[in-house]
């Protein structure tokens, strides 16, 4: 469950602008596909980064 579900929102408008984006159309042998799909990756790892946080575990913290 998201607890902030504008920064949820913002995630998953973010990422469904970059799948939509993509552009397929000169992908016509295996080195052009793995090109895009290596360029999602990057572009989804960096929208990834850029809305999580780190979050520091103690011994205080609630087991889940």
């Amino acid at each position: 469950m998201i607890k902030n579900n504008k920064k949820g929102a913002n995630f998953i408008s973010e990422l469904t602008k970059v799948i939509s984006n993509i552009n397929t159309s000169h992908i016509m042998d295996k080195d052009s596909l793995e090109t895009t799909i290596q360029e999602y990756a990057r572009l989804s790892e960096f929208i990834w980064l850029k809305h999580s946080h780190s979050v520091n575990i103690t011994k205080c913290s609630k087991e889940w």
